[in-house]
């Protein structure tokens, strides 16, 4: 795997057949279940079609943070990443108190929003109103749950978390175990 991002944008742009020798690239993405993983599988299809010499494979991971760690321990390339935890990793704070991360950005593909879906039925209309209630901040680990736990901290509001993965959560609001 390539260690250092300026030399895989070197094998990116530079590769020609006489310079040319195979690289793998290895591109962490976020759950299969996500329209983002797909996003990135089209990502890895267009680098092989284009570009001689890199051959890049996608795999599925725990988004953001889980891409970070593993960049930094060698075992991917690049991955997906989200603009606010990226900072917080160059800069070493929050979850990388003390342990800045290398990280360079490439391109920015999307706005993501920071959305609060909660039941139709669960009575709440504010963000005032969710305080005690219980939702899930987002998948455990991930850029989704840091930053939900940030904004209500910065609002001052609190909830009653329930964490758990993609399915027990979609599981819970469907019984009504969980507001959203």
């Amino acid at each position: 795997m390539t260690k250092h991002p300026l030399a895989l944008v070197a094998a990116l742009l530079c590769s020609t057949p006489a310079w040319a020798q195979q690289t793998d690239l290895l591109i962490g993405s976020t759950s299969a279940s996500s329209s983002h993983y797909g996003y990135f599988v089209a990502v890895g299809q267009i680098v092989n079609e284009q570009v001689d010499g890199i051959d890049a494979a996608v795999v599925e991971t725990g988004a953001t943070m889980d891409n970070i760690r593993r960049m930094a321990r060698g075992q991917m390339d690049l991955g997906l990443v989200t603009t606010n935890v990226a900072q917080h990793a160059v800069a070493g704070t929050n979850d990388f108190d003390g342990n800045a991360q290398d990280l360079w950005l490439l391109w920015v593909y999307t706005g993501a929003p920071q959305n609060v879906i909660v039941r139709r039925d669960a009575g709440l209309d504010s963000l005032e109103a969710l305080a005690g209630a219980r939702i899930n901040p987002g998948i455990r680990g991930s850029a989704a749950e840091s930053t939900t736990e940030a904004v209500f901290a910065t609002l001052g509001l609190q909830a009653d978390w329930v964490r758990g993965s993609t399915t027990d959560i979609v599981d819970a609001i469907k019984d009504n175990r969980v507001a959203g």
